[in-house]
């Protein structure tokens, strides 16, 4: 019944993402046409330049500035169509027709888990290219229309300093370690997201939205207080190590402990987080 469920839930949802994350790929194209352009005229050494140009490349870059604003707050656009789509499955009208069919809530609850987390990093990964599309071309050097040493800059400046640090074995841990990071923290984070909205839900009957947008500020204090904390205590401990900062290994040592926390506490904040709310929507669910 669960694939039957994510069949359906992946369907529906592809509607709607599927042209938003083609879009953001587009507004990426864009945004880096109308960025040589701007580079071209704005930044030309012709003291001439005719009026038109003037004005088209001023045009370009206006536009590119909406079209990088439009760009971040994709990010923020798919998550609240992700919990557009919990909400109105289950707190509103769909609600008495998602309940009613002979299937467990627990199957209802982990299919919008999976079908938002894979959402989540389709997104991510959609915005990631859509970024380095930009930046192929605002790095490009004068003469160039894309900077073909990207790959060099990504590794002299971002890759080298932890490859030449480490040993092989060393690297495969870390990339082990971020990886499931970025999973856990994902993760984690998308149930604190449906733990507020299921807790908004329940607990207002008027005011649903607003009561889980309260809830969820109430939850991310919560988390950036506790990951501050953790922060201080992590750095306060290598500080005073014997080691200190004389060790070389010191960036990578703490970063790698840092990743280690961030698992277990959103591991934590995960499990709570599912436990209570498929309690609530098995027994204190608030339709309207």
């Amino acid at each position: 019944m669960l694939k039957k469920l994510l069949k359906y839930e992946f369907k529906s949802v592809a509607k709607l993402l599927v042209p938003i994350l083609l879009g953001i790929i587009g507004l990426a194209l864009i945004n880096a046409i109308l960025l040589s352009i701007s580079k071209h005229y704005i930044f030309s050494d012709n003291v001439a330049m005719p009026t038109i140009y003037a004005i088209i490349a001023l045009i370009s870059s206006f536009v590119m500035l909406i079209s990088i604003f439009v760009l971040y707050a994709s990010i923020f656009i798919l998550i609240i169509l992700i919990l557009q789509r919990y909400y109105t499955n289950f707190f509103k009208d769909e609600g008495y027709l998602t309940f009613t069919l002979p299937v467990e809530i627990k199957d209802h609850f982990n299919a919008k888990i999976i079908s938002g987390l894979a959402w989540m990093f389709m997104g991510g990964i959609t915005i990631s290219i859509a970024v380095f599309i930009v930046a192929l071309f605002a790095s490009a050097p004068d003469g160039y229309i894309i900077n073909t040493h990207i790959f060099d800059y990504i590794y002299i400046y971002f890759l080298r300093p932890i490859i030449e640090g480490v040993s092989t074995t060393d690297l495969i841990i870390y990339i082990v370690e971020i990886i499931v990071a970025i999973f856990i923290v994902a993760l984690g984070q998308l149930l604190l997201y449906y733990l507020a909205v299921t807790i908004g839900c329940i607990i207002s009957k008027k005011h649903k939205v607003l009561a889980s947008i309260g809830v969820y500020f109430g939850i991310n204090t919560g988390m950036g207080i506790l990951t501050s904390i953790l922060l201080i205590i992590i750095t306060t401990i290598f500080a005073i190590s014997e080691n200190g900062y004389d060790d070389s290994l010191y960036a990578n040592n703490f970063l790698q402990i840092y990743m280690l926390a961030l698992i277990i506490m959103y591991s934590i904040a995960a499990i709570v987080a599912y436990i209570n709310c498929r309690s609530m929507l098995t027994k204190k669910l608030n339709l309207e």
